[in-house]
């Protein structure tokens, strides 16, 4: 797809998560033969990257990163924020005083 697409002037790729991308040599495989643009399906969403409020660990998203920099594959981020994918104590957080200051410290950092 990746050959296909770029004669076309299309960057083709995907969305990945890190699990098989890691343990699965076959998916590994076609993925970098089929695709030029990795995009982390749950990696560097908030719910992901911050379980515990001012605790934020990109190891895992970074992976993903380091893979396609490895590989010579682009990639791009995801939804900043995402309904589906919150850390489990927004909800209190975003109630309180300070909340869309917790919103607004998120997308800025």
């Amino acid at each position: 797809m990746r050959e296909r697409a770029a004669r076309r002037g299309i960057v083709y790729g995907a969305a990945v998560e890190s699990g098989p991308l890691r343990a699965d040599q076959p998916f590994q495989e076609a993925v970098l033969r089929e695709c030029a643009l990795l995009v982390p399906s749950w990696e560097m969403k908030w719910g992901q990257i911050e379980k515990q409020r001012g605790i934020r660990n990109h190891v895992v998203a970074n992976w993903i990163i380091d893979f396609a920099r490895r590989n010579g594959l682009s990639t791009r981020g995801h939804t900043a924020v995402w309904h589906k994918n919150v850390p489990p104590w927004l909800e209190e957080a975003l109630a309180g005083p300070n909340g869309s200051a917790v919103l607004a410290g998120h997308v800025r950092d």
